[in-house]
Protein backbone atom coordinates (compact mmCIF):
# COMPACT_ATOMS: atom_id res chain seq x y z
CA UNK A 1 0.00 0.00 0.00
CA UNK A 2 1.29 3.43 -0.94
CA UNK A 3 2.04 5.84 1.92
CA UNK A 4 0.13 8.94 0.82
CA UNK A 5 1.11 10.86 3.96
CA UNK A 6 4.65 11.19 2.61
CA UNK A 7 3.58 12.59 -0.76
CA UNK A 8 2.95 16.30 -1.32
CA UNK A 9 1.56 15.67 -4.80
CA UNK A 10 -0.28 12.75 -6.37
CA UNK A 11 -1.25 11.94 -9.95
CA UNK A 12 -3.79 9.23 -10.66
CA UNK A 13 -6.68 7.95 -12.75
CA UNK A 14 -10.23 8.72 -11.69
CA UNK A 15 -11.96 5.39 -11.06
CA UNK A 16 -15.49 5.37 -12.42
CA UNK A 17 -17.72 2.31 -12.50
CA UNK A 18 -19.85 2.32 -15.62
CA UNK A 19 -22.20 -0.13 -17.23
CA UNK A 20 -22.14 -0.58 -21.02
CA UNK A 21 -25.65 0.86 -21.23
CA UNK A 22 -24.51 4.13 -19.57
CA UNK A 23 -23.32 5.40 -22.98
CA UNK A 24 -20.84 7.96 -21.65
CA UNK A 25 -19.98 10.50 -24.34
CA UNK A 26 -16.81 12.52 -24.76
CA UNK A 27 -18.85 15.57 -23.68
CA UNK A 28 -19.77 13.76 -20.43
CA UNK A 29 -16.08 13.05 -19.78
CA UNK A 30 -15.16 16.69 -20.47
CA UNK A 31 -17.83 17.87 -18.05
CA UNK A 32 -16.67 15.44 -15.33
CA UNK A 33 -13.04 16.38 -15.90
CA UNK A 34 -13.94 20.03 -15.27
CA UNK A 35 -16.21 19.25 -12.29
CA UNK A 36 -13.55 17.43 -10.25
CA UNK A 37 -11.16 20.41 -10.19
CA UNK A 38 -11.13 21.96 -6.73
CA UNK A 39 -12.62 18.86 -5.07
CA UNK A 40 -11.03 17.56 -1.87
CA UNK A 41 -10.22 13.86 -1.67
CA UNK A 42 -9.14 11.80 1.33
CA UNK A 43 -6.42 9.28 0.56
CA UNK A 44 -5.70 7.20 3.64
CA UNK A 45 -6.29 10.13 5.99
CA UNK A 46 -4.37 12.72 3.96
CA UNK A 47 -6.48 15.42 2.32
CA UNK A 48 -5.63 16.43 -1.23
CA UNK A 49 -7.17 19.06 -3.51
CA UNK A 50 -7.49 18.26 -7.22
CA UNK A 51 -5.71 21.09 -9.05
CA UNK A 52 -5.66 19.74 -12.60
CA UNK A 53 -7.37 17.08 -14.69
CA UNK A 54 -7.10 15.86 -18.26
CA UNK A 55 -8.32 13.10 -20.56
CA UNK A 56 -5.89 10.59 -22.02
CA UNK A 57 -7.58 7.99 -24.19
CA UNK A 58 -10.48 6.52 -22.21
CA UNK A 59 -9.19 7.67 -18.80
CA UNK A 60 -9.65 10.86 -16.80
CA UNK A 61 -6.40 11.70 -15.01
CA UNK A 62 -5.96 14.17 -12.17
CA UNK A 63 -3.21 15.90 -10.23
CA UNK A 64 -3.82 16.53 -6.55
CA UNK A 65 -1.75 18.35 -3.90
CA UNK A 66 -1.86 18.22 -0.12
CA UNK A 67 -4.47 20.69 1.11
Amino acid sequence: MENYALKKEYTGILNITLKPEDNVTSEDKERLKDQIKGQTVDMCGTLYVIVDSWIDGEDIWYKAVVS
